[in-house]
């Protein structure tokens, strides 16, 4: 009986750990034949914040899944995402994955680009989706920077109390704390576990 309460406490470590992980995670992209110069801008802002900015393209495969399955596994696996979308004649499927999986994720785009909404997003723009929008910026990324962290964050802390309102019975059951809810796709840490 004693191994397993330090099973239990082991396993308990390891989910706050993922759950820091994810607290400070954020996913860049691009949709660009460029080399991401832009990104390496906005992980070094996003750093200064205190986020662990990852660059998709420079995470491991995810056991040789195409580029879009990779991209969907990390984007789930991060608190929020940022698509720099220079290439407005391809198709999203970022866009797409967020939406199917409520992915928090804000797509950055020139403001003064000639913009083909029905390629980048098939067509099916949605203005009633919380958890994505876009962001049109002048010269850089970085400029709208601020805003996309300010709306990504009211998004999720919307999530907490929602989820925090839906399930006040978990916590009464449960004796672990951990930091805050997180919502991502089918899977709720409460602010309380089991443990």
């Amino acid at each position: 009986m004693a191994d397993e309460g330090g099973d239990l406490a082991a396993f308990g470590d390891a989910l706050d750990t993922v759950v820091e992980t994810i607290d400070s995670s954020v996913l860049l992209m691009e949709a660009s034949a460029g080399e991401g110069d832009d990104l390496d801008g906005i992980a070094d802002r996003l750093a200064n914040r205190g986020y662990d900015a990852r660059l998709a393209d420079e995470l491991p495969d995810a056991e040789g899944r195409p580029a879009e399955e990779k991209h969907a596994i990390y984007m789930m696996l991060s608190k929020f995402s940022i698509l720099v979308d220079y290439d407005s004649s391809r198709r999203l499927s970022e866009y797409e994955t967020a939406k199917a999986h409520n992915n928090v994720l804000a797509y950055l785009v020139p403001a003064e680009s000639e913009r083909q909404t029905t390629h980048m997003i098939g067509g099916h723009e949605d203005s009633n989706l919380d958890h994505i929008r876009k962001f049109e910026f002048d010269e850089e990324p970085t400029e709208v920077l601020d805003n996309v962290i300010s709306w990504a964050e009211s998004v999720i802390e919307r999530r907490r109390e929602s989820t925090r309102d839906r399930l006040p019975g978990v916590a009464r059951f449960c004796s672990r704390e951990v930091r805050g809810a997180v919502v991502k796709g089918d899977i709720i840490l409460t602010e309380h576990i089991l443990v």
